[in-house]
């Protein structure tokens, strides 16, 4: 078998955000509640807005099962 270098791929970058790009939420790394209150969850929403990016929450983002833990 002839030496063969093992090539990890190349990282991924993607492009800064700008203005006008779109934020969705599809599911939160732990559920939203009790801890992003709805009041948090607006000033969050207003201050990417504030710098120009478009925010929104998929179906399931605020859906939890009886552990309180996200269900996706």
């Amino acid at each position: 078998m002839e030496n063969q270098k093992m090539h990890s791929p190349q990282p991924i970058i993607a492009k800064k955000l700008k203005e006008g790009d779109h934020l969705r939420v599809i599911a939160p790394a732990e559920s939203f509640t009790p801890k992003f209150t709805e009041e948090l969850k607006i000033k969050t929403v207003e201050g990417l807005e504030f710098l120009g990016l478009r925010v929104s929450f998929g179906k399931y983002a605020h859906d939890m099962n009886s552990f309180m833990q996200s269900i996706i």
